[in-house]
């Protein structure tokens, strides 16, 4: 029997340690993982409703956490982090805790979701190329792994470039480009996602601007993997 819930502050040590074992056997990962939820937990961008766990044999198996994006002048959803212990993986849990995301998410009002992924796991869920609701990344990004899900219906067309207020983004002539912000962003989570997954090249960010807590490094926060 798998139970998923709201985290509360209890879990976030078990988290904190459930995140960091299920990448750290992950193909994409820096080992930094853990930090991204704690770093995210504390920034405007977080949802107490949407950051959740999954409970199997009386203990944390699973983490998912949704996170606030503005897409054009819209308040959307990115699901940035999802985690299960390598014992507990290909069992479901993640789709259970994706599911569990989604019900919740449509519950408070939130018509769409992103996600840079895998484009053979999250079609599964309902997730299409996301520019076929006209979004796009702030990057340039393979439209196949670039996916957003509709949660809820509206007859609002978005057609706009995914926005983050706590970053600035510049591109030089060799298209390289350069994250300037010194606070938390979701965003950066996202392009973290499309360095390691190789989805986009000649990529400069300065980690330490983003969490202080983390070695500088020329790596990434947050990589994907299937569950």
């Amino acid at each position: 029997m798998i139970e998923i819930r709201q985290e509360n502050k209890n879990d976030y040590e078990e988290i904190y340690s459930v995140v960091k074992t299920a990448f750290e056997t992950a193909e994409h990962s820096d080992g930094n993982e853990q930090d991204l939820v704690v770093a995210l937990r504390n920034s405007d961008s977080f949802i107490p409703e949407l950051s959740l766990v999954a409970i199997k044999d009386d203990k944390i198996v699973g983490y998912i956490l949704f996170t606030k994006i503005e897409i054009g002048n819209c308040e959307e959803l990115a699901l940035a982090t999802l985690a299960v212990l390598p014992e507990y993986q290909k069992q479901g849990i993640g789709s259970k805790l994706v599911q569990q995301g989604h019900k919740i998410a449509k519950e408070l009002g939130y018509h769409y979701s992103i996600v840079l992924g895998s484009e053979t796991y999250y079609p599964k869920f309902g997730y299409v190329p996301a520019i076929q609701y006209g979004i796009k990344a702030p990057f340039e990004v393979s439209n196949e792994n670039f996916m957003a899900i509709k949660l809820n219906y509206t007859d609002i067309e978005i057609n706009g470039v995914i926005v983050d207020e706590y970053y600035k983004e510049r591109y030089d002539e060799n298209s390289i480009f350069t994250l300037q912000s010194t606070s938390k962003s979701i965003t950066s989570a996202i392009l973290g996602i499309a360095i390691d997954k190789g989805y986009i090249e000649n990529v400069n960010i300065p980690i330490s601007n983003y969490f202080p807590q983390i070695q500088e490094s020329n790596s990434t926060y947050l990589k994907e993997i299937t569950i």
